[in-house]
């Protein structure tokens, strides 16, 4: 058996707090994997997984890490899932955005959205039988999001009117309308692809809706590492960052696979991504990197560097390029 609590540095204001960091336990409590069971207390857990906020890498971060009691007192068996922007890889453990060049294997798994802590588009989930008909598809390709990376400005740039699609940007993060929401899930169904271009992260949650919604997703990410276990090349299509003009023409040579695509990428994600599976998935990853450790691993040593000037150097974290990034009005955005 290995036993396992959740926690993180989330607040009250945060998704990711307390409350359903309880919720989470309780749910591990009747997970389908016998193996995995929940801890009575951090004291006895095989590991420590803190669900971490969205908001979290800020410059003050490594200090608050340094000084949480679970990590001074266990600091070896604790773990995170981060799905920030940024993907700082802090401790060890499932990450979502962490670029390729700044990926370590030794520390670090690719991972999707942990959405057991709540869906944020519900139409999503609702969509139901009408991701199965075939007869409304109007579109080779579509895309609606936040123009929040240059490869999405380059695409609303291009000419691609030789073939029908549907290409939209909005000014929204997490504050869309219930009609903004439903738009963005029948758009998608009736097209045969759909995009998912990078955005200030490498991954977006899109592409895992995009599965869940039984289409073929069409990744545009060059520093996204795609997290093992899935067939990605069984049911999606990736297209270089400055390749992007060629879509049109990558699609059509793919048009007749769409549908059978679109089914195994809705396979994929009952059996990767759906929350009867991930946070089964989310301790297997955990555990892969416990069982990968040599004898000798001591966390002590990346902790050090957390505060060191170098490492915030990396993360644009110095005074001089904080106060840049607040002049040049680039801080705070979102993707």
């Amino acid at each position: 058996m290995f036993r396992v609590w959740f926690t993180t540095t989330g607040g009250a204001n945060d998704r990711e707090n307390p409350e359903t960091m309880a919720t989470l336990m309780s749910q591990l409590e009747h997970c389908p994997y016998a193996r995995y069971r929940p801890a009575t207390s951090a004291d006895n857990a095989d590991a420590i997984i803190f669900i971490e906020p969205n908001n979290h890498k800020l410059w003050n971060y490594p200090k608050t890490l340094i000084h949480n009691e679970l990590i001074v007192r266990f600091g070896e068996k604790c773990f995170a899932h981060d799905y920030s922007d940024g993907g700082v890889v802090f401790l060890p453990g499932a990450y979502v955005c962490t670029p390729s060049k700044d990926f370590d294997i030794n520390r670090a798994r690719a991972s999707g959205y942990y959405n057991n802590i709540g869906v944020y588009n519900a139409a999503v989930t609702a969509a139901g039988m009408d991701r199965a008909r075939k007869d409304n598809i109007q579109f080779l390709f579509s895309f609606r999001g936040a123009l929040s990376h240059p490869v999405r400005l380059n695409l609303l740039k291009q000419d691609y009117s030789e073939v029908k699609t549907s290409l939209h940007s909005i000014d929204r993060w997490f504050n869309h309308t219930e009609a903004e929401k439903n738009d963005y899930v029948q758009e998608i169904l009736r097209s045969k692809f759909v995009l998912a271009p990078r955005g200030i992260g490498t991954a977006s949650i899109r592409l895992f809706e995009i599965m869940q919604l039984g289409r073929a997703p069409v990744i545009i990410s060059d520093d996204w590492v795609q997290p093992v276990g899935p067939a990605w090349n069984d049911f999606s299509i990736r297209v270089a960052q400055d390749k992007i003009a060629d879509l049109p023409r990558v699609l059509l040579e793919r048009e007749e696979e769409w549908a059978q695509m679109g089914e195994l990428a809705r396979q994929a994600w009952e059996q990767y991504y759906s929350p009867e599976s991930v946070q089964f998935r989310l301790i297997e990853y955990v555990e892969d990197i416990m069982n990968a450790r040599p004898a000798s691993h001591d966390e002590r040593i990346y902790q050090r560097e957390w505060l060191g000037l170098a490492f915030a150097w990396r993360q644009k974290w110095t005074v001089p390029q904080r106060l840049y990034y607040k002049m040049s009005g680039m801080a705070g955005r979102r993707k």
